[in-house]
């Protein structure tokens, strides 16, 4: 079991008598108060929420596909070259 570190921040939720004890009976099968049993499922599901915005997964096909089209070569694009190597407007003001 993990060391406990201690917490110095606290999280007010509100419930009704049936969520409260909903999750009391939840926190007793995984022997856990229900203070830690909040925190673990609140940090599982953050953890499934961003990991929507950091991890995806591919089929063999699929990853096949991905790393093509990353290993092909740059496509020259004349406007967005035109932008990135033309003057700056926030550099007048540095002047």
């Amino acid at each position: 079991m993990k060391r406990s570190t201690r917490k110095s921040e606290g999280l007010l939720v509100r419930l009704d008598r049936s969520q409260k004890q909903r999750i009391a009976r939840a926190a007793r099968l995984r022997h856990l108060t229900a203070s830690e049993f909040m925190r673990v499922s609140a940090m599982e599901a953050a953890d499934r929420v961003l990991s929507d915005q950091t991890r995806f997964v591919l089929d063999d096909a699929q990853w096949k596909a991905f790393r093509a089209r990353l290993e092909r070569p740059a496509r020259d694009l004349p406007g967005l070259r035109a932008v990135l190597l033309g003057s700056n407007p926030l550099d007048a003001h540095r002047r």
